[in-house]
């Protein structure tokens, strides 16, 4: 029987083009007996799956969604605690070793959140170069050229969510202890124990397959008992988008999961925890009340 690992990292993932630099970059700042479980959720081919030790490869020709998909890797891992992962995203070295270090069965735990640099455009015909975030409108025929580098700055370590429980970044601040606590979460990396992930149902499969995940899962951190933090001793770089999400995100179903959402705090002593945040963003006490009497 193979040894239990410590952790699992969990990769849903849906045509990502990164998936495979996602990957090498784990296997390389990886430190400690981490195994990789990833999700291909629907991908038209499946040719792009290699053998090696560390990783589980789950391919679902029909996609399940980004909810359903983590929970079956859950299922599958060893690890005692499980992180689930953007399929485009770089680590610092020795991450895994870190965040195993700082972690414990009552905490939710993401490290500080980076940009990641993943590629620039380039122009076959001018030459002309742009961010990833600027595609050049000179010419239909551009490259990609990757760069994969994490930029410092910003970094974030505390997240918020407003009265319509959409998620807020809040403003950077000087880190006076090593682990910061967090209203809500940014969903690009989250780590618990794998016993918590199952009874809390962190991906909660009623609420669709992607929106407000990262409101849910701290918020089922907070009101169980749980601390929610950011660790300040290791970092990520996360490649946002504005475009090209592979998992179809309707307007309608996003608007269904945050109904859902707001329904799920009827019962929730949600006073106590925007008071632990000191009202951020919007919030007062008569938007808690129109949330909590629902």
């Amino acid at each position: 029987m193979a040894r239990s690992k410590e952790l699992s990292i969990l990769i849903p993932s849906r045509n990502e083009e990164f998936l495979h630099k996602t990957i090498e970059d784990i296997l390389e700042h990886s430190e400690v007996d981490t195994e990789i479980i990833v999700g291909l959720d629907g991908w038209e081919y499946s040719t792009h799956i290699y053998d090696h030790p560390k990783i589980t490869w789950i391919y679902e020709p029909i996609s399940l969604g980004q909810r359903a998909m983590t929970n079956k890797l859950a299922k599958m891992a060893t690890g005692k605690y499980v992180a689930k992962v953007d399929a485009h995203c770089s680590f610092a070295q020795g991450f895994d070793r870190q965040l195993l270090k700082d972690i414990d069965e009552n905490t939710i735990l993401t490290p500080m959140l980076m940009r990641l640099h993943a590629f620039d455009w380039k122009c076959k015909l001018c030459g002309l170069r742009a961010r990833q975030d600027i595609k050049p409108t000179c010419h239909p025929d551009l490259d990609k050229e990757v760069v994969w580098q994490i930029e410092p700055k910003p970094f974030t370590s505390k997240y918020y969510f407003d009265s319509n429980l959409v998620f807020q970044y809040a403003p950077q601040e000087e880190h006076t202890t090593e682990l910061v606590d967090t209203m809500a979460l940014q969903g690009s990396f989250f780590m618990l124990s794998k016993e918590k992930y199952q009874e809390l149902n962190i991906c909660d499969e009623s609420l669709g397959s992607w929106g407000f995940q990262g409101v849910e899962t701290a918020c089922k951190g907070w009101f169980n008992g749980m601390r929610v933090a950011t660790t300040t001793n290791t970092y990520y770089g996360h490649m946002f988008r504005t475009s090209d999400i592979p998992y179809p995100r309707p307007q309608k179903d996003i608007d269904a999961v945050q109904e859902k959402m707001k329904t799920w705090f009827k019962d929730k002593d949600l006073k106590w925890l925007v008071e632990k945040f000191d009202y951020p963003c919007d919030w007062t006490k008569d938007k808690i009340k129109d949330l909590t009497s629902l």
